[in-house]
């Protein structure tokens, strides 16, 4: 009697720990599942998200938590009405829920956000513009009267391509000293005015170089960027399709010709542009960039998140695509990367607002207040923006 009674105590103890064991387990790989619903949201696979938190809230329906989460991942969709729902139901199952509601969707706006808001190069006036000699060298014979001061225009393209106004323009007036004005020296102007947010009076040079190079694409292209920014659209397009028509081999022209299409809101010709340029260009990882951010837009989200991620492991020499990686990895949450990235690419642009606004809100959401903050606050002093001051006034009001 007593060996079967003790059989059964010990039995009784293998049971009770499997039954721990397999509970163990089972806690751990639903913990595994809102870690992965957290992960597929920064990554911006939001439908992924849901669909994971779907099963975790199927096995946990008092969590509050998990319905912040979905509740997040449906804001990023335009869901608000699902939104709303979750939000309601995480505030009656805590009451202290808006804390947490407040501190998710004040985070994971400003990480959102702040991509979608910065993915462009960050040079205002010379946006999209082929302002460097891999663009412009290949015209440069092609212009009469230009041959033998060949030299002296490499230079100045070089200092345009760097936004070296102050050279570009002295090595202009050497130029001027002996040469008449060609087209390509028009269009340099014209690319000086736009830098100098001159609008009106650089479609006058750009115009200018037109009229002197009738096939000089390039300054069709550049006066396009031009008539964008005064939000002449018509005006815009027909330059970009005279532009094509002259080359059609240029990438860039059909990388500005989609953010025409992205403005007035045609997301499938927004598409089919951006695949031109990187057609034509494979290495342009702008045009790369923009193609994955359309393809969210248009619900492909793998094929957006595969796109991303290789930009973000590829090694490349362009300054300027730290900007873009740094970005990439902000809205990832690879702050640390994003810090990298961003601080690479201010060795060479160091009063770019734009880049230091967005390393200094890196630091904040990887813990580093101080650093962040002071970064933050040079943005302001650079070029105030109520958006910048915003984000200031939330996470930095309290130093």
């Amino acid at each position: 009697m007593k060996i079967i009674t003790g059989y059964n105590v010990i039995r009784n103890m293998l049971n009770t720990l499997m039954f721990l064991c397999i509970s163990i387990v089972f806690a751990n790989a639903q913990f595994n599942q809102f870690v992965t619903a957290d992960t597929y949201i920064k990554q911006g696979n939001y439908q992924a998200a849901i669909s994971t938190l779907n099963n975790y809230i199927e096995l946990n329906p008092a969590s509050a938590e998990a319905y912040i989460k979905r509740a997040t991942a449906h804001q990023f969709l335009g869901q608000i009405a699902e939104r709303d729902f979750d939000l309601s139901l995480a505030k009656y199952l805590n009451p202290f829920a808006n804390m947490y509601i407040s501190m998710t969707a004040r985070f994971k706006y400003f990480e959102k956000k702040q991509y979608e808001y910065d993915f462009e190069r960050p040079s205002s006036g010379f946006i999209k513009s082929p302002v460097n000699t891999k663009y412009y060298s290949k015209y440069i014979q092609e212009i009469d009267g230009i041959h033998s001061q060949d030299s002296l225009l490499r230079e100045a393209i070089f200092y345009l391509s760097k936004s070296d106004i102050k050279n570009t323009e002295v090595t202009l007036s050497q130029i001027l000293e002996t040469k008449n004005n060609t087209g390509i020296i028009n269009d340099i102007k014209g690319l000086i005015l736009l830098k100098k947010n001159m609008v009106p009076e650089s479609i006058t040079y750009f115009t200018r170089s037109i009229d002197a190079s009738p096939k000089f694409a390039l300054a069709y292209h550049n006066r396009a960027i031009a008539y964008k920014q005064l939000n002449q659209l018509d005006k815009a397009r027909k330059d970009l399709k005279t532009a094509i028509d002259l080359n059609e081999d240029m990438s860039v022209f059909y990388f500005t010709l989609a953010k025409l299409n992205e403005l007035s809101g045609e997301e499938q010709k927004t598409n089919l542009n951006y695949s031109k340029a990187i057609d034509r260009n494979p290495d342009y990882i702008e045009a790369r960039n923009n193609y994955s951010l359309i393809q969210k837009t248009l619900g492909n989200y793998e094929e957006s998140l595969a796109g991303l991620n290789n930009i973000l492991s590829e090694e490349s020499d362009e300054i300027e695509n730290h900007f873009i990686k740094g970005g990439i990895a902000l809205t990832y949450g690879e702050y640390e990367t994003s810090i990298q990235e961003f601080s690479d690419y201010l060795e060479y642009h160091d009063q770019d607002s734009k880049a230091i606004f967005n390393m200094g809100l890196a630091k904040v959401l990887l813990g580093d207040k101080s650093e962040g903050c002071q970064d933050i606050s040079e943005s302001i002093s650079i070029q105030q923006e109520d958006k910048r001051e915003e984000i200031y006034e939330a996470f930095c009001s309290s130093l």
